[in-house]
């Protein structure tokens, strides 16, 4: 099942050409000519400016990433590219008469379904599609509100696993540009700051890389049977109606199964309780949500850890990306004025 979530991130020869091409060349232009400026001031002074210029473009080209994933919060933005789609009826119906075919069992051949998909996708108007709106218009003064379907069939701006690959492309040869630019020798206080915050920037950032490969994959392994966003939201769910069924109990039962509710208990646990209180079909029924709900939390740990390790990430790689940034900024005024 993971095979249908393919991750494609580095795995374009267009994303290791963005990425090795530039940090070649700037090791070259460092051999070829920072090495020989040493000892000359004019051309060490040379290199400086000019390798600054081009160290500064490829972080702000990076820091682009960051606006381009910005601009998805924006209205205007969402809403380009998306088209009205007539036949949604049409669509409904067509899938349908497909699925009830699978049923009973016409045999038809995986090609000939595909074949056939793809023909229904083009009547009506959905081959190509990459994302599927629902909007409700309202019809008038008191009446429901029509569904309309709308569609887009591409990016504007491009897709976003794209500017990601740029992003960690140009910020690892900026990240690695750095120590180039500065000579391998560190000179000043802001300038080992820079280089740090350039190492755990450059360390987050390959985490998250790797992350962002792993992670979908990881997450499709579990095989929870629902999203995980709404796990918590199903186990609190099923906390809420245990306790519901708690407050109809008699005081003694609940009093042995009322630390199973909130908790996560082991099996032999709730084994346990329920031979004391069997005979009861209301803590039967509590104890059974209860056991549902430590099953699913059980199941969800994984994921729950993998998002835990990806917040992690973020408050880690953006905070020190933006220190960076300001620093940088720093630097360049102080260059330019002192």
């Amino acid at each position: 099942m993971a095979n249908r979530y393919p991750a494609r991130l580095g795995g374009r020869w267009q994303f290791w050409a963005l990425l090795l091409l530039p940090m070649a060349l700037m090791l070259l232009a460092s051999v070829w000519y920072a090495r020989p400026a040493r000892g000359d001031p004019g051309q060490q002074h040379s290199w400086f400016i000019w390798s600054g210029i081009v160290l500064a473009l490829l972080f702000l080209a990076a820091f682009v990433f960051s606006l381009r994933k910005w601009s998805v919060k924006l209205r205007w933005v969402r809403h380009l590219g998306i088209e009205e789609n007539a036949h949604p009826q049409t669509l409904s119906r067509r899938l349908r008469e497909m699925e009830s075919e699978l049923d009973t069992g016409d045999g038809a051949s995986p090609r000939k379904l595909l074949a056939e998909a793809n023909r229904i996708l083009k009547e009506t108007n959905m081959a190509g599609v990459r994302e599927a709106v629902i909007e409700y218009q309202a019809t008038g003064r008191g009446l429901a509100k029509r569904p309309q379907l709308k569609i887009r069939r591409r990016e504007r701006f491009g897709r976003m696993n794209k500017w990601l690959e740029v992003h960690v492309a140009l910020g690892t040869v900026a990240c690695i540009g750095a120590i180039v630019h500065a000579d391998w020798v560190v000179r000043s206080v802001l300038g080992l700051c820079m280089a740090a915050l350039s190492a755990i920037v450059l360390v987050t950032g390959v985490f998250g890389w790797w992350m962002t490969r792993a992670a979908p994959r990881l997450l499709v392994e579990q095989k929870l049977g629902m999203p995980i966003e709404v796990v918590g939201r199903v186990a609190d769910h099923l906390r809420r109606c245990a306790e519901a069924l708690l407050s109809l109990m008699e005081p003694e039962p609940r009093n042995h199964v009322a630390a199973l509710v909130t908790g996560q208990p082991s099996a032999q646990t709730v084994a346990q309780v329920m031979k004391r209180v069997e005979g009861d079909e209301t803590a039967r029924d509590v104890l059974v949500l209860a056991g549902t709900r430590r099953a699913l939390l059980k199941s969800a740990a994984p994921s729950f850890r993998i998002a835990f390790y990806l917040r992690l990430w973020r408050w880690i790689h953006i905070p020190s990306a933006l220190l960076l940034l300001f620093l940088i900024l720093i630097h360049i005024w102080t260059v330019i004025y002192f």
